[in-house]
């Protein structure tokens, strides 16, 4: 018999078998359940209940798993399903709440869906993922009729996951009526964050939003600053009169996003973890938040400036030169040339210095020597944050002509459009689209500004062939380019 287990909890054998058992009282889902942390044998089931409950959930003809959702004040009423030891690639499961840990199995009504496992590294499966990021910000909110419009195609887009590629909300920002285009919204109830219960209002916000729940259905949930304030890092993550933000703005995050029950009870987990689907796509996703140092500090000798903190970076150096995966993706909630940080002249928040110096550029640069040395060909990043959409390929390095970068930038899916066409010539860029308007300022109505937000779709076939597209509106396809696979 197959063993599954949750949490360190044996699970309970399915009394009623693949049917339904009408007499368990069911409780409506505030928000229904997602997958994440999806791998080869397991993933984790997550919801929010509107009280107290447990939350079980079943795999149909096999065994029924539940977790206790406590209180508000212990995880804002979320809980998660920890699923192990799965042998099926494709299995359906039910998901439903009761104020009983006792389940005979899955009642009337209760929530169902397919889960899908990564397929194991020896197989040569096609793999279709979407990313994109900057949901809510500027006062780019949920619009009374149709919420926000991008985020709820992508979430009807046929994708095996979605990468929540960071700002998924802007905890620093408020939500109005009018917004930012004109258009009527949903007003938020809430100010810009110093409270724990002020950062779930943010979650709560967003989570009422229908296209923002399906988009996270089967997700990876990464982090970047607005999730706490502007520009964040661990010395920087006050506003006048507040305490320190980043834990409780990490709190928030990991409450509301379908991820371990280990990463709320510990705060010293690393959020940074490396994902393999098949044999031809491995991710490495990184925490860009909790380890930098200051961004106004300058790069320089002896002790370079660091992003990710050492741990952290040797990790991505081991992970990135011992793959045997076709394709690296490394998700990185900052872009690699763009500069950004404020004020500009004085701070860089993400890789690229723009010439002031106070970049992060020796130790990505550290990262592309390493990897180069090992013989891999190529890397793809994936990254967001800066507003606009643009595909920057690099030959960063004049000693190995041979490697190349890739960085695939998308966004807004629901934000301001703050688009720039300047590049940091460090890594030696060759920009190969760009898509963002003239004049942002003079953006009049939602759906002109609509046609200048996007998010990215990765699909990697059988025989190791990569496509990428820049998706936007109306499921249009702005952009699309084509890889065939480079063997060492």
């Amino acid at each position: 018999m197959r063993r599954l287990w949750l949490a360190g909890v044996a699970l309970v054998s399915l009394a009623c078998g693949p049917h339904a058992c009408s007499h368990v009282e069911v409780i409506p889902f505030t928000v229904p359940p997602a997958v994440g942390e999806i791998g080869p044998d397991g993933a984790v089931v997550w919801a929010r209940a509107p009280r107290p409950a447990f939350l079980h959930v079943a795999l149909l003809g096999a065994h029924d798993a539940h977790e206790w959702i406590a209180p508000a004040a212990d995880a804002d009423r979320t809980g998660r399903v920890e699923l192990t030891g799965l042998r099926d690639a494709r299995q359906r499961f039910r998901a439903w709440l009761s104020p009983s840990s006792e389940a005979e199995g899955a009642p009337e009504g209760a929530y169902t869906a397919e889960l899908r496992l990564a397929p194991p590294s020896t197989e040569a499966a096609e793999v279709a993922f979407g990313f994109g990021g900057d949901i809510g910000g500027q006062n780019v909110c949920r619009d009374v009729e149709r919420g926000w419009p991008l985020v709820t195609e992508a979430a009807r887009a046929p994708l095996d996951f979605f990468i929540v590629l960071g700002d998924s909300v802007y905890a620093d920002d408020a939500c109005t009526s009018p917004g930012r285009y004109g258009n009527t919204q949903i007003p938020g109830t809430f100010p810009a964050a110093i409270t724990l219960d002020d950062f779930r209002a943010h979650y709560h916000y967003a989570e009422a939003d229908p296209g923002f729940s399906a988009l996270r259905a089967r997700s990876y949930a990464v982090w970047d600053d607005h999730e706490t304030m502007n520009d964040v890092g661990p010395t920087r993550d006050q506003r006048a009169g507040s305490e320190h933000l980043m834990p409780l703005g990490r709190r928030a995050f990991v409450e509301h996003a379908p991820l371990p029950t280990r990463w709320l009870r510990d705060v010293a987990q690393p959020l940074y973890r490396r994902v393999r689907w098949g044999r031809h796509l491995e991710l490495f996703i990184l925490d860009t938040r909790s380890y930098r140092d200051d961004n106004d500090r300058l790069d320089e000798l002896p002790t370079p400036k660091t992003l990710l903190g050492a741990t952290q970076r040797d990790w991505l150096i081991e992970g990135l030169t011992t793959s045997d995966a076709t394709w690296r993706v490394v998700v990185s909630s900052v872009p690699i040339a763009i500069p950004t940080g404020f004020p500009p002249e004085e701070e860089s928040d993400g890789w690229a210095d723009g010439g002031t110096g106070r970049g992060y550029e020796r130790e990505l640069a550290s990262i592309f020597e390493a990897t180069a040395r090992a013989g891999v060909p190529r890397l793809i990043f994936v990254t967001t944050d800066v507003h606009f959409a643009t595909s920057v390929r690099y030959h960063p390095l004049p000693e190995a002509p041979d490697f190349v970068v890739d960085e695939l930038v998308t966004g807004p899916m629901g934000a301001g459009l703050f688009p720039s066409h300047r590049l940091d010539d460090t890594f030696h860029p060759t920009r190969l689209f760009f898509h963002g308007p003239d004049a942002p300022g003079d953006i009049a109505s939602l759906d002109e500004a609509l046609g200048w937000m996007s998010w990215g779709m990765l699909r990697v076939s059988e025989d190791g062939h990569l496509r990428y597209e820049v998706r936007g509106v109306h499921e249009s396809v702005l952009w699309s380019m084509d890889l065939d696979p480079v063997r060492r």
